[in-house]
């Protein structure tokens, strides 16, 4: 293993092997299997919808796999701020956003480039929800409102006029 954050030192792990000695093992090691969990659910993920075949060049499966890891890194994230579409969704829309392929997109969204406002809906905490418009912020004012884009896959909330026109402009 390499490591810049680990020096390699040795750490007993509290267990015995079949002699009855105590384990030891690199501190690197010893790190990786304490946080292991996120790297094994990322592993999972991502062989559900393996792209490698065996008939294409070592250099060209190291980069798919780097997009694959990448794709299921943003899916895990997208899950983690409460998106609840399932991954094969999310793989789709992610094709078609980034190749923006008219066909996919209209399948997923309707007809290509179409956005639409709709609002933020109550919830027990909050009756009346609200964020602030992410192209208000970018200029420096805070404006709280309850509108965003649905068709967005960052869901931006945005003020209906001029901020709902010039977001998309700027994609």
């Amino acid at each position: 293993m390499l490591s810049t954050l680990h020096r390699g030192d040795p750490i007993e792990t509290g267990k015995l092997n079949e002699k009855k000695e105590k384990i030891v093992k690199p501190d690197c090691v010893v790190d990786y299997n304490k946080n292991m969990a996120g790297i094994d659910r990322c592993c999972q993920l991502t062989s559900y919808y393996n792209p490698l075949r065996k008939t294409i060049k070592w250099y060209r499966k190291v980069i798919i796999h780097m997009i694959d890891v990448a794709a299921t890194n943003s899916y895990i994230l997208y899950r983690k701020v409460g998106g609840a579409h399932s991954q094969q969704w999310f793989r789709e829309r992610l094709c078609a956003e980034l190749t923006q392929i008219e066909h996919l997109t209209s399948n997923i969204r309707g007809p290509a480039h179409q956005h639409f406002l709709d609002q933020f809906q109550p919830t027990e905490e909050t009756q009346s929800p609200r964020r602030r418009c992410v192209v208000c912020t970018k200029q420096g004012k805070r404006t709280n409102i309850k509108y965003f884009c649905k068709t967005c896959l960052a869901k931006p909330a945005l003020c209906p006029v001029p901020c709902f026109e010039i977001y998309h402009k700027q994609l």
